[in-house]
């Protein structure tokens, strides 16, 4: 008897006790990376599914898009996807780097100086936008997110667009004529960011329709939290972090946090971890508002935080800083070759960063100890992505690698 002949009889075997199916074989099989956001999910912990890490350091492969990149990939279906500073999205294939399609450069419309003022009366912006310039529409601080259809992504002067995942099309589009430095998040159908016209919004990812609005009282560079029970926690540049209903933006909370922030926020152990001004890093308890414990940052408060284990993991200037999440003391530091405002990626083991001097880093999450360096010949904004064992990663210069 053949080999594939018993290898068939024992599967029907074991398909017949109700163990597993063919069909679940070939979803085991087949199954890929996702990292659908900035930080990888709602909750920004920059944790990584993929069941293997790249050890060797190695380029496997590299592609240049036109313009800069500064914002992270996003990875799902073994497509990745990146956007740059002209305005354009691309979607490459995973294993080969290949181009499967690229977007229209973005142009919107910048409204006249009074539009904020306007907006903030929730007056009509129409009649200032149709004769507003119409200017180049770049990818440069907000990240962009993707759900099972669309990828959405936000230019830094407001144009939002929602592009089929499929070919790149445009599914809809939407013109804020406001700066847009927070990431976008999308949940149970629902697109959210935050603006600098200080307000938070929430739009139905289907079609882009307003589906509720929050104002704060200063702008909203940071990228809110969304739980799992649908509770979004947004601190803001008004020295405020608020609670909100996904559903309906209801404010259910708020908490007189004092310090500003622009950074994105991750949520573990019922605390938020994330630097703010007053030069903190800080361990905030998620009911109470109440700072847990907090370490000195004298770093630009723009950095995520990575969670693994027990630990959180941040970079302020030169140093990886990694705490315990519970008491707050530091358990290790590791100084890098240059200052980074990279956020980690972390794996199973390793964990990736870059820097500013275009280093790419792997390390040992439990002890700090740099296991292998990758030179990306240009430095890095964009922060690594490890997905089925690749860790792709932008440079300055509109350079995209996958490193195994």
């Amino acid at each position: 008897m053949s080999f594939n002949r018993v290898h068939l009889m024992v599967i029907a075997v074991v398909c017949a006790a109700g163990m597993v199916t063919p069909h679940s074989l070939a979803q085991e099989s087949t199954k890929t990376s996702r990292w659908a956001s900035h930080r990888g999910n709602p909750l920004h912990r920059g944790l990584s599914d993929s069941t293997t890490e790249a050890t060797k350091g190695k380029i496997k492969w590299k592609t240049r898009v036109g313009h800069r990149v500064n914002v992270s990939p996003l990875i799902a279906d073994g497509v990745v996807y990146v956007a740059d500073a002209g305005g354009i999205v691309y979607a490459l294939n995973g294993k080969t780097g290949e181009r499967q399609w690229s977007s229209k450069a973005r142009v919107g419309k910048r409204a006249a100086s009074d539009a904020l003022a306007a907006r903030n009366a929730n007056e009509n912006l129409a009649p200032m936008l149709e004769t507003a310039e119409v200017v180049p529409q770049p990818y440069s601080f907000s990240n962009p997110c993707l759900d099972d259809n669309n990828i959405y992504a936000a230019t830094e002067t407001g144009l939002v667009t929602a592009f089929s995942r499929r070919d790149g099309s445009v599914v809809w589009e939407k013109d804020f004529a406001t700066d847009i430095y927070c990431s976008l998040q999308v949940q149970d159908g629902k697109l959210l960011f935050g603006a600098n016209d200080n307000i938070l919004r929430c739009l139905d990812a289907a079609t882009g329709d307003l589906v509720w609005k929050f104002s704060a009282a200063d702008w909203i560079g940071a990228t809110p939290i969304i739980t799992r029970k649908g509770t979004v926690i947004a601190p803001t540049h008004d020295k405020f972090i608020y609670k909100l209903d996904l559903q309906d933006g209801e404010l259910l909370e708020k908490f007189d946090f004092g310090y500003r922030t622009t950074s994105t926020a991750a949520m573990a152990f019922g605390s938020m971890y994330f630097c703010s001004t007053g030069r903190r890093f800080n361990c905030i308890d998620v009911r109470s508002g109440e700072t847990r414990w907090h370490h000195s940052s004298t770093a630009q408060h723009l950095q995520g935080v990575g969670v693994w284990k027990q630990q959180v993991m941040v970079v302020i200037s030169k140093f990886l800083l990694c705490y315990d999440a519970i008491g707050g003391k530091e358990k290790w530091r590791t100084i890098l070759k240059g200052p980074s405002l990279s956020s980690p990626c972390i794996g199973k083991s390793l964990g990736y960063i870059t820097d500013k001097n275009g280093t790419l880093y792997a390390f040992d999450l439990a002890t700090g100890d740099i296991k292998w360096e990758g030179i990306l010949g240009k430095p890095s904004l964009s922060c690594p992505v490890l997905a089925d064992g690749l860790v792709y990663v932008a440079e300055g210069t509109g350079l995209v690698m996958a490193w195994e």
